[in-house]
């Protein structure tokens, strides 16, 4: 059977028990978005679960565009559930301390 034609209930039934990270306590999305480009059918069932978690894990101009292109289309925004951001620890330059022992 070729994949086009195998049926998306079971598909999406196949794809909502994977785990590609079964001991990582937040598996990550990517392998759903690398799945999404095999065929049509894999992108219909693998589409909400490759965009239900959202991580920006850089404080920069190149994060924060991805989420804003995510949020300009409205078919992939609609699957977003979590939004996590990873906090960095930045160092100050002079000090080599980090930035929060300058502030308190």
């Amino acid at each position: 059977m070729e994949l086009q034609k195998f049926p998306t209930e079971l598909l999406d039934s196949i794809f909502s028990h994977y785990d590609p990270f079964p001991n990582d306590p937040v598996p990550t999305s990517s392998h759903f978005r690398e799945l999404r480009l095999l065929c049509t059918a894999f992108c219909r069932s693998t589409t909400p679960l490759a965009f239900k978690r959202v991580r920006l894990c850089g404080f920069n101009r190149e994060a924060f565009e991805r989420i804003v292109s995510l949020s300009q289309r409205p078919e992939l925004a609609r699957y977003v559930t979590a939004f996590e951001y990873k906090v960095v620890e930045h160092v100050s330059p002079r000090t080599d301390r980090p930035a929060i022992d300058l502030i308190g």
